[in-house]
């Protein structure tokens, strides 16, 4: 691997140091990478589930993979990853009605390529990978068990083989062929072929940078010049050491939680550092999309997320704003990438709304309030209509942003958890959505939320129990309901301010 050092100047105040680090160490730090490599899988496990969700399907195979999918959740919360993805894969076959599954199937399913790095140099001959087990299977391995790997040269749909291996038992250690990569973002597909017949099937994201060693080490001096020039961070450096962080992670064998298409991330980050000889802010109205990005608050704090900018924002067309906030042992990843496959970033695409997911975690992200005032710093936000939805401890986190601050959000939806209500002048005037699944194990917080909402008189509640739905899916079922009522809320509010 490339070696490619990481370090903050010295010129850092000594505060901003810390959190960066302990910032550093939760997302992409190498130490993590055995931990973080089980929540790949079980995050790509969970994306491949939530894409068969949204097709048609049995009630009876629903409410079977629904149980399967709480068994899920309730190990990823014991941090039994391996048990978690085993319930994850046993929730998808389900919902396709496999109910009793063959042992060539169950073998199979628990079987994923984990590549040594997910971020290589153009031009390099080889990659070493493994296949291996993501959890125990107690089944004996079939007699004619194949492994045919496959890209799709940038995400295109017609794929190249490139590989194709008899498997046996245990790990095995492969060489993926790489010398005819181009420089791009490409889609690997495991196939595992028992008899003739593919029975399973993965996908991941492998990117190629053409000279990325050398890059790397040009992003590194350029970023310590800026920050040894400039007095303090700001949302444009920040985000600059993160995307470096991230890609040199990467480079150096280390895991993600989820996909990164690093060639395109490597090319934002040249393109940021670009803007810094220019004296032109990188971010803002001009520049629509989603990005991850590292925000800092006016108190200085970082704020890791994801934010999505419509491209109908401009100065004089303030935008609303979304801000997504993830359930425990999630990260700002979960609302791009899963609740849905990133369900919530079409909605406010259609609407022309932007939208932020904070990390919320032990170094947490400040308060809810500090998070719109930091995208406000860097964004047109309309200020009337600031919504917040929260899932499990973010719906906690949801209730309590507006009972400190009720006159700051439009409207808020908490899904599959509660929070605590205290009664202060303004909180009955907030509209609240409640969004629970019949099967969640938060369904008495939800209730309470309601009953204590009622208590207190307040004007505008909605509360939604969707029959058959765990602590998982409520977020995809739900978010439909969600922006309806937001669109509802959002119409009065202009109409009161004409």
């Amino acid at each position: 691997m490339f070696g490619v050092r990481a370090h903050v100047s010295r010129r850092f105040g000594q505060r901003v140091v810390l959190a960066f680090a302990a910032f550093v160490s939760l997302v992409v730090h190498p130490s993590s990478a055995a931990a973080q490599a089980d929540r790949y899988e079980l995050g790509r496990r969970l994306r491949a589930f939530e894409e068969r969700w949204e097709q048609p399907a049995e009630p009876d195979a629903r409410q079977r993979a629904a149980q399967a999918l709480d068994d899920s959740v309730k190990d990823f919360f014991r941090f039994q990853f391996d048990e978690a993805a085993r319930a994850m894969t046993r929730a998808f076959r389900l919902l396709n009605g496999e109910v009793n599954l063959p042992d060539a199937v169950q073998w199979a399913d628990s079987l994923a390529i984990h590549p040594a790095s997910r971020l290589i140099e153009r031009g390099g001959t080889t990659l070493d990978a493994t296949i291996s087990p993501v959890y125990p299977v107690e089944v004996e391995v079939p007699d004619q068990a194949i492994a045919r790997i496959s890209i799709a040269v940038n995400g295109t749909e017609d794929s190249r083989s490139l590989l194709e291996l008899k498997l046996d038992e245990g790990t095995q250690a492969i060489e993926i062929p790489t010398a005819d990569l181009p420089e791009g973002d490409h889609r690997l597909t495991l196939n595992v072929i028992v008899s003739g017949r593919n029975v399973s099937q993965s996908r991941s994201v492998i990117s190629v940078v053409d000279r990325l060693a050398d890059r790397l080490k040009l992003a590194e001096a350029t970023l310590d010049t800026w920050i040894e020039t400039d007095s303090g961070l700001t949302t444009d450096s920040a985000t600059a050491r993160q995307s470096f962080q991230i890609l040199t992670n990467l480079a150096n064998g280390g895991a993600s939680e989820t996909d990164i298409n690093a060639s395109a991330l490597m090319i934002d980050l040249e393109a940021l550092l670009a803007s810094w000889d220019t004296g032109a802010p990188h971010h803002g109205p001009a520049r629509p999309g989603s990005f991850r990005m590292t925000l800092v608050a006016p108190e200085g704090r970082l704020i890791p997320a994801r934010v999505f900018v419509p491209e109908t924002i401009t100065e004089e067309n303030p935008a609303p704003l979304v801000v997504a906030l993830h359930g425990m042992g999630g990260s700002e990843n979960l609302f791009f990438d899963g609740y849905g496959r990133g369900a919530i970033v079409e909605h406010c695409r259609k609407r022309g709304w932007l939208l932020i997911s904070p990390r919320r975690g032990p170094i947490g992200s400040g308060p809810i309030a500090e998070v719109v005032d930091a995208m406000a710093s860097v964004y047109p936000v309309d200020r009337s209509r600031v919504f917040l939805v929260g899932h499990s401890s973010g719906a906690a986190q949801a209730i309590e942003a507006v009972v400190r601050h009720p006159d700051r959000y439009a409207a808020v939806s908490a899904l599959g958890g509660g929070g605590r209500i205290d009664e202060v002048p303004g909180l009955t005037q907030v509209p609240i959505f409640i969004g629970i699944g019949a099967l969640d194990f938060m369904l008495d917080s939800s209730q309470k939320l309601r009953d204590e909402l009622t208590r207190i008189g307040s004007e505008q509640v909605e509360y939604r129990e969707y029959p058959g739905i765990e602590h998982m899916v409520i977020v995809q079922v739900a978010l439909p309901d969600t922006f309806e009522f937001f669109d509802r809320i959002g119409e009065d509010l202009v109409d009161e301010n004409r």
